[in-house]
């Protein structure tokens, strides 16, 4: 979780290179990009609770498990919104050579959307919207993964642009 910390600010950088009027966006990928990784550290830190006393009441040990699961998965709101938010900014940016072609904007939509099942995580205990269910676990999962492989590649095309943009006089 907090290795993401550097690829949403390095968005963030490109997001600012769009031609917008203001730098909520950026500012805003900025401070999404926190809340995710303190979650997971806030969930690492109930499980190392959890098995801190093995010899503690087997029904405290599962609170704290149940605990880490439930703050674990249900930090997807952050991460839809920085998909939102990277759409937000790509449909605005109109310039003659826009930062990400408009594909990026409709693949963090399409993420988003699959990451809206993980929303409703707390509300079962058993089938696709359980925190082990195909749909809040698995699906969540894969799209994330997805996510990252995908803004990575574009994020190192954008900065190689970005790069040989500057090494052109003017």
């Amino acid at each position: 979780g907090v290795g993401l910390i550097p690829v949403v600010i390095l968005l963030a950088m490109q997001v600012r290179r769009m031609a917008h009027r203001t730098p909520i966006l950026s500012y805003s990928l900025i401070a999404a990009a926190g809340g995710p990784p303190a979650l997971f550290l806030i969930a690492n830190m109930f499980w190392l609770l959890g098995s801190f006393r093995p010899d503690r009441a087997p029904e405290l040990t599962q609170v704290l498990n149940d605990l880490a699961w439930l703050t674990f998965t249900l930090l997807v709101p952050y991460l839809i919104a920085q998909c939102l938010l990277v759409a937000l900014a790509i449909y605005w940016d109109q310039q003659e050579r826009p930062v990400f072609k408009p594909w990026v904007a409709y693949f963090n939509l399409v993420i988003a959307a699959a990451l809206v099942p993980a929303t409703f995580t707390a509300l079962s205990f058993d089938g696709p919207f359980a925190w082990d269910g195909a749909l809040s676990f698995w699906l969540k999962n894969i799209a994330i993964a997805v996510w990252i492989l995908v803004m990575g590649v574009v994020l190192a095309q954008a900065i190689k642009q970005q790069r040989a943009q500057d090494q052109v006089p003017a």
